[in-house]
């Protein structure tokens, strides 16, 4: 997987919502960490690996709602948060370009969260994609 940085492809197609690291808000100045990326999209546009990897987490989560978690090996994993839907289940393999599920809406629109971990810490996933979101 180390060795796909920069060349990865997007998980799906939209414009950037929130990008990685921190943010302070416009209104409340409060600051606030984004661990990877929050992705503006259609409702129900599908959600595709990244990578090859193996599910290892396909459930609901906390305020993420249904979450997949691919393990890519090495200590790398894909996070795919705010998801509509998974079609997918713990232990299945996936190759790189196939669905895994349609993107949900938030309170501020449809949206997909998407990050990339290297033993547990996490990285931008700007610097792993071939081609940016804007």
């Amino acid at each position: 997987f180390a060795s796909l940085r920069g060349e990865l492809p997007r998980p799906l197609e939209g414009s950037l919502a929130q990008g990685f690291g921190t943010h302070l808000h416009p209104r409340f100045k409060t600051k606030t960490v984004q661990s990877g990326l929050l992705i503006a999209t259609e409702s129900g546009a599908s959600v595709r690996s990244v990578a090859e990897g193996k599910v290892i987490f396909a459930d609901v989560y906390q305020n993420y709602g249904p979450m997949v978690i691919l393990d890519h090996g090495g200590g790398f994993c894909t996070i795919y948060t705010h998801l509509r839907s998974f079609q997918v289940g713990k232990g299945q393999v996936l190759h790189s370009g196939e669905p895994l599920g349609t993107s949900g809406d938030t309170l501020d629109g449809p949206r997909l969260g998407f990050e990339i971990r290297h033993l547990a810490q996490p990285q931008d996933p700007q610097k792993w994609l071939k081609q940016r979101y804007r």
